[in-house]
């Protein structure tokens, strides 16, 4: 994935060892991808982050710090974050998957 937008042909691409299976939502840093994961057929969630989205607000220094604190936390009612990585252009934050909807 070499640009910042994902296309329907990039459905289905590996990430990380993880499979695109359908976009869940977008937003105005990026895209929320129902993915699974390639070792285990486990689904979750990825959300995809465009640093060049949040660097032009000046907001990747919150985005870092939200990501620590979604590490640490652990409990019921907050959505569990399982794994961090990024690249050159993107955040990827793979986190549990919600099979009822938007949060």
């Amino acid at each position: 994935m070499n640009n910042n937008k994902i296309k329907k042909s990039e459905l289905s691409k590996e990430i990380q060892g993880y499979k695109i299976l359908e976009v869940l939502g977008k937003g105005s840093f990026g895209k929320v991808f129902k993915v699974l994961r390639i070792s285990d057929n486990k689904i979750y969630a990825l959300k995809l982050i465009q640093k060049e989205q949040v660097k032009k607000k000046n907001l990747i220094k919150y985005v870092k710090n939200e990501i620590k604190i979604m590490q640490e936390f652990n409990n019921m009612h907050i959505l569990k974050m399982y794994e961090t990585f990024e690249d050159k252009n993107f955040l990827y934050l793979i986190v549990e998957y919600c099979n009822m909807g938007t949060l």
